[in-house]
C-alpha cells in the first residue's frame, strides 16, 4: 500500500498497520474475483471483458466497514 506521496507503507500481519477485518475481506475478494474470472474464461469469455460486481460489507469487529483499513480512515 502507498501513501499520498507514493511512499510504500508496510501493511499486513506483524506491522503497526495490520487490520484483520481488512485482510480477511481482501482475501475473500481476491478469491471471488479469481473464481469468477476462471469461470468466465472456462465459458469462453475473453479475459479483457470488463466484469463489475458489488456488495455491501458490514463487520461486527473493530472495523465495521472493512473495505478500507481502519488505520487509513
Amino acid at each position: 500500500m502507498w501513501d499520498k506521496d507514493g511512499i510504500e507503507i508496510p501493511v499486513g500481519y506483524g506491522t503497526k498497520h495490520y487490520d484483520a477485518d481488512y485482510e480477511y475481506v481482501d482475501a475473500v475478494m481476491q478469491a471471488l474475483s479469481g473464481a469468477i474470472n476462471a469461470k468466465l474464461a472456462e465459458e469462453g469469455f475473453a479475459t479483457y471483458v470488463p466484469v463489475t460486481w458489488g456488495g455491501e460489507l458490514r463487520c461486527s469487529g473493530s472495523n465495521p466497514t472493512p473495505s478500507v483499513p481502519e488505520w487509513l480512515k
